[in-house]
């Protein structure tokens, strides 16, 4: 597999670093590559002056959940949702 793209956006103001989207393919799953890239990811934050990191996960996405809990991640808030227009 190859890294297609890795967005992140960060607010110096704040010193605060946020993961927009991390994707690996199901086929790729479980071969580290995630965890590859989330630490060559915290580390550039980190040489950049970041001091914390911040991400979303999907409530349906327990694997993710899971993969960002074992990183050391802790839910900080929930956002919710409600369509209002079919």
């Amino acid at each position: 597999g190859t890294v297609r793209d890795i967005d992140s956006m960060v607010s110096v103001a704040k010193r605060v670093g946020f993961v927009n989207e991390l994707v690996v393919s199901e086929s790729h799953r479980n071969l580290g590559i995630g965890l590859s890239l989330m630490d060559k990811i915290e580390s550039d934050l980190c040489n950049q002056g970041i001091e914390e990191i911040g991400l979303t996960v999907a409530s349906f996405n327990h694997e993710g959940e899971d993969f960002y809990h074992k990183m050391g991640y802790r839910v900080m808030t929930k956002m919710m949702s409600k369509r209002v227009k079919d």
